[in-house]
């Protein structure tokens, strides 16, 4: 029962302890993030594509209907 005890007291410890010195450190910084530019213009491809997509299935149904 100690042993239990003595685990929980250290698990609160760790925690107490991380909360107080703020935490871990911050991560290196990962790959670059692409400028706000270029996010637009990967948005704009996207919306590009699905609206090349819908015209495709408009056509197909209409070619169908006829």
């Amino acid at each position: 029962m100690s042993l239990i005890s003595l685990l929980v007291a250290v698990l609160l410890g760790g925690l107490l302890l991380t909360r107080w010195l703020g935490g871990t450190p911050p991560s290196p910084s990962g790959p670059a993030q692409p400028s706000p530019h270029q996010r637009i213009q990967g948005v704009e491809k996207a919306i590009d594509a699905a609206g090349q997509v819908q015209q495709q299935r408009l056509d197909d149904a209409l070619k169908g209907l006829r």
